[in-house]
């Protein structure tokens, strides 16, 4: 990295690791997986709960929100927790309590680029080779499991390859960054692609602009969410 050690640390609660990193490193900042934490709600809350309940979906709704000031997420926190009546549950207390350790409308002065939740990427990756794997197969058995894994990934990558090669995009706009996208994408991440598009010009309209220096402030609006936004510009 250029002799140069990150800014941020982002791991899951593990205290060992809370414990070691400031024996490394200096001048960081340290905060915990969103997925990581998210993933204990229904052991923490009951799965009964979670289950026949719909507070997985209103927590998820307000965890998740990347448009929340903190104000507006402690609000919907606390509406949610007493609609479910979870006022008593020590875990969602802690957890709670360290709000500024896991959600982003507390360090929006990082630029973490959505990595607070970058983790799932390995357990998906460990929950693909588990179906491949076994805890009591020998070195060689699992060998030759790890390569049957890989060429299953192999052969799935060229299907889907050649399933892009072999289609055509129904619609392409003519601006120019969708033809480009169109060219770079796979048809389905084109498609979401093409989804972001059409939101930010047909509801994204800029009401007010104001200069202070060097930034700009930009005020938004967003007619699909009716909510208004400031966007700082500092070029």
């Amino acid at each position: 990295m250029g002799q140069q050690q990150p800014q941020c640390i982002i791991t899951d609660q593990c205290p060992g690791i809370k414990k070691a990193c400031p024996n490394i490193l200096k001048n960081y900042v340290h905060k915990y997986c969103m997925w990581h934490i998210m993933q204990k709600v229904p052991e923490k809350v009951g799965r009964a709960i979670c289950n026949d309940t719909e507070f997985m979906t209103d927590i998820n709704a307000v965890v998740w929100d990347v448009d929340l000031e903190p104000e507006k997420f402690e609000q919907n926190w606390q509406t949610v927790i007493e609609a479910h009546g979870m006022q008593n549950n020590r875990w969602l207390k802690y957890v709670f309590s360290i709000r500024q350790k896991w959600i982003p409308a507390y360090f929006r002065d990082l630029l973490l680029g959505c990595l607070l939740r970058i983790t799932q990427r390995s357990e998906s990756s460990n929950n693909y080779f588990k179906w491949f794997e076994s805890h009591f197969g020998t070195l060689v058995e699992f060998w030759m499991r790890y390569n049957s894994a890989i060429e299953q990934q192999m052969h799935s990558q060229r299907r889907m390859d050649t399933a892009n090669e072999d289609s055509m995009l129904e619609k392409v706009g003519p601006m120019k960054v969708e033809i480009h996208a169109s060219l770079v994408y796979t048809h389905p991440i084109f498609t979401d692609f093409q989804q972001e598009v059409k939101h930010a010009i047909c509801s994204m309209g800029v009401r007010g602009l104001t200069t202070i220096g060097i930034v700009e402030y930009h005020d938004v609006r967003d007619g699909l969410k009716h909510r208004n936004f400031r966007v700082e510009f500092n070029i």
